[in-house]
């Protein structure tokens, strides 16, 4: 209607009438339908700057009196106005956000805060820029208000997308959300040219939910305001890239400005790195001049690996001098920052220190770090005196943290030269860590840190190995090794040796009866889906719960997780005639019955012992699935040994070659009694709960055969 209307007052004839209509209305629809199709895999909303396509309010309501310092406005008619709204107060001198909070009357509001200046004939509107038909002119300061906007509830960023032309005028935008209650400014984090002279501007935006935006212009050295010709608001980013925007310019932060008694190899640094992409940094480069003006390099560090520091060599400076130092970064794809604004340092009059520490291992851009790496650096050293080590101080950040807030910080330790990280300190998922060092002296005190030095954890940091039943048949198939991926493995001794699992299996003494400590571990079992050994069935032990693995039943007790279990390192033996043992070079106990095996197990929980009692189905299936796993197969008596299997008469314990880590006589010799394991009425298998509780569950598996 407002276009047919629009139509009929500029055109007299009829036919000519329909035909700017019908112009208009193409014109708007093309231009939406070439929108959705450059967005058409996203929810989009869209500011065209015509009537039917606009996100501002159809409000534009006249300014009548407005004081300086007051907290109310007298306007023509508050129709159209919403508590709760920001809008835009202006005039052709001045203009300023301000939020109604309260209806007064027909023609008076009052606001959150008192307004900044005098206004009479003004405008209160939800944008100060000048719209025409199709685009807007970005006045000088000039500010644009949109919202609410509704993009779903999907956790992803937004992206808002300004077409405008590419003028030197910069535009700044800001978003609100349910939790950015403040208005938050984000970075253009790409731009596309269109046309000649037209550009998209990409914004990426943290919101979520329902979301507001501000935009606020300025003008260039050219004079100029920018146009804007569309926004485009998008409920994911659009993936369609063009040129990224580069790092942030960083800010110098140690030596302080204008510090004074500097020594000779100070190391520079900057605050932290940031990209509004997120981009990895890819490097930096440092120069440092005797002018401000930096008219003359005195030394241009080259580009180096990255990080937040850097150590200026020995022999650039000299006692006494004054010293201007920049540093500019670079990201991953090649955008480089403006250099940091220089400040200055003054050396001391004497160079007289504990040396810097060179980092040494893990050396720089290491991959495949493990959870508790061991740094290590370079011997102690004195410059101008003599002095003794006596401590030093390690720490690691984020990739895209700082060191005023380290990661992980050792403080004052002894250890000196090399330093082991702890356990949960870092995270794996190929992350990017940096590490430094600083040594003490006894006399001098502490050196400046180390220039840092970049790392990458490995992808998992679970210590992951499997068998997989390659191919059934015969005595007992074929097998191998597989890597947590289904790969094949020839893992050897020595790796079992040092995996967290194996390598924590050993010999202790409880109640003075020899007993083997089993660690917690994790299981998983199933057909393996990728790898060499995709398809096959497979058997895999983890250190760590990760996804897909759960923690083996043996390590829970009364509903609560354990960390290990004790295993008879050799066949119950006769203890005192009521009570099991676990002795070397003694005949195993035969020829009782279960219960009373039962008994004499438990019959050592006395005088404060607490704990024994006969082996457990699931205290079994973990000591054989580690087997199987270390193995590479059920085939043990190929693997590690026969065991006595050839006679009636079983051996002393001890005297077989069946040995596996330490517990002897674990197939072969004479019976094993195992707890938790019953056959009900219809030979259906029943078995101890998986919460350590010792109740008995029926599964689904039925036995074909039940003899004794």
């Amino acid at each position: 209607d407002e276009q047919l209307e629009a139509a009929k007052s500029t055109v007299t004839d009829h036919g000519k009438r329909i035909g700017t209509i019908e112009k208009q209305s193409a014109s708007l629809v093309s231009q939406a339908l070439r929108l959705d199709w450059l967005y058409r895999d996203q929810r989009i909303e869209l500011e065209l700057f015509y009537d039917s396509w606009t996100l501002l309010n159809e409000i534009s309501n006249t300014v009548v009196d407005a004081v300086a310092g007051d907290d109310s406005i007298d306007l023509d008619s508050v129709a159209g106005m919403v508590p709760g709204k920001e809008y835009v107060v202006f005039d052709d001198n001045n203009q300023e956000c301000v939020t109604i909070t309260e209806i007064l009357s027909a023609t008076r509001v009052r606001i959150s805060s008192n307004i900044v200046h005098n206004y009479s004939n003004a405008s209160l509107h939800r944008t100060s820029w000048t719209v025409t038909e199709g685009k807007a002119v970005a006045t000088n300061g000039g500010i644009y208000l949109a919202g609410p906007l509704i993009m779903g509830d999907e956790d992803a960023d937004r992206a808002v997308i300004i077409r405008r032309d590419a003028n030197d005028t910069d535009i700044s935008l800001y978003f609100k959300d349910a939790t950015h209650t403040a208005w938050t400014e984000v970075f253009w984090g790409w731009k596309r040219e269109i046309d000649s002279g037209i550009k998209d501007f990409e914004f990426r935006i943290p919101a979520r939910g329902v979301f507001d935006l501000k935009i606020v212009s300025s003008r260039g050295e050219s004079g100029s305001d920018p146009v804007i010709y569309h926004i485009a608001c998008v409920d994911h980013e659009t993936g369609l890239r063009g040129i990224h925007h580069p790092p942030e310019a960083p800010v110098n932060a140690t030596p302080a400005n204008q510090a004074g008694t500097i020594q000779e190899t100070p190391t520079l640094s900057v605050g932290a790195y940031r990209h509004v992409l997120e981009v990895l940094q890819g490097g930096f480069q440092v120069q440092m001049s005797s002018q401000a003006d930096f008219t003359a390099i005195l030394h241009d560090s080259g580009e180096q690996g990255p990080g937040l520091s850097y150590v200026v060599p020995q022999g650039v400076l000299v006692q006494n001098g004054t010293y201007y130092w920049r540093m500019r970064v670079k990201d991953a794809m090649g955008g480089q920052s403006e250099w940091s604004e220089p400040t200055s340092f003054s050396c001391a009059s004497a160079f007289v220190y504990v040396k810097t520490p060179v980092n040494q291992g893990p050396g720089a851009g290491a991959g495949s770090i493990t959870e508790k790496p061991t740094l290590s650096a370079s011997a102690f050293n004195v410059q101008g005196a003599e002095d003794t080590h006596v401590a030093s101080q390690w720490r690691v950040r984020k990739s895209g943290g700082n060191w005023d807030t380290p990661l992980y910080d050792s403080g004052e330790v002894a250890d000196l030269a090399t330093h082991v990280i702890p356990a949960g300190s870092i995270e794996d998922g190929t992350k990017t860590y940096f590490w430094q060092v600083r040594y003490k002296g006894a006399g001098l005190g502490w050196s400046d840190w180390s220039q840092e030095t970049v790392f990458t954890t490995k992808d998992l940091f679970a210590n992951i190995v499997g068998v997989a039943l390659v191919q059934p048949g015969g005595d007992v198939g074929t097998w191998r090794n597989v890597d947590k991926d289904g790969n094949d493995i020839t893992p050897g001794r020595s790796f079992f040796n040092n995996h967290p699992v194996y390598g924590g299996i050993r010999d202790v003494t409880i109640d003075d009866q020899a007993m083997v400590e089993i660690p917690k571990f994790y299981i998983k079992t199933g057909t393996i889906t990728n790898g060499d050994q995709a398809g096959k069935k497979g058997w895999f032990i983890s250190d760590k719960l990760v996804a897909g693995f759960k923690l083996h039943p043996a390590f829970m007790d009364g509903g609560v997780e354990i960390g290990q279990f004790y295993y008879g390192k050799y066949e119950a033996v006769d203890d005192g005639g009521s009570k099991a043992g676990s002795k070397c070079g003694v005949a195993p106990l035969a020829g009782i019955d279960f219960e009373t095996m039962q008994e004499r197990c438990c019959a050592r929980n006395t005088g404060g012992v607490d704990g024994f009692h006969m082996v457990s189905i699931h205290q079994l299936s973990a000591v054989q699935v580690l087997c199987l796993v270390e193995n590479g197969g059920p085939d043990v008596q190929s693997g590690i040994g026969s065991g006595h299997v050839t006679s009636l008469t079983a051996v002393n314990t001890g005297a077989s070659n069946a040995i596996w880590r330490g517990i002897y006589e674990l197939w072969g010799n004479t019976q094993c009694m195992v707890a938790g394991v019953q056959f009900n009425s219809n030979n259906k298998i029943r078995v101890f709960d998986q919460n350590g509780n010792s109740t008995y569950v029926t599964t689904d598996v039925t036995a074909s055969a039940v003899s004794g």
